[in-house]
């Protein structure tokens, strides 16, 4: 059971249906953010956000939920940049 607390008046009570929907949402977003698994050192392009098209190399996982670190060659120095690994794609060799 959960309630959803309203501006104004009591907390709604939400249906179980609705709980279920949003908890198997939830686990599908994770487990899609988790998807591909990187190796360290691992040649990966950027597909999406600031940093979109930029190629870098994988560094490691930061959380369980798909946040990474990778390495971005910038004015010939190494500069690590978090992001979601959802925002990443394996570079073919």
């Amino acid at each position: 059971m959960a309630y959803v607390l309203p501006r104004a008046g009591p907390p709604t009570l939400l249906p179980e249906l609705l709980i279920e929907a949003i908890r198997s949402k939830e686990m599908e977003l994770r487990s899609n953010a988790a998807g591909e698994v990187f190796k360290r050192g691992e040649r990966v392009r950027v597909i999406s956000g600031p940093f979109k098209s930029v190629e870098a190399i994988f560094d490691r996982r930061l959380s369980t939920a798909g946040r990474v670190r990778i390495l971005l060659d910038l004015a010939h120095t190494s500069v690590g940049v978090q992001t979601e690994a959802g925002n990443l794609t394996r570079l073919r060799a």
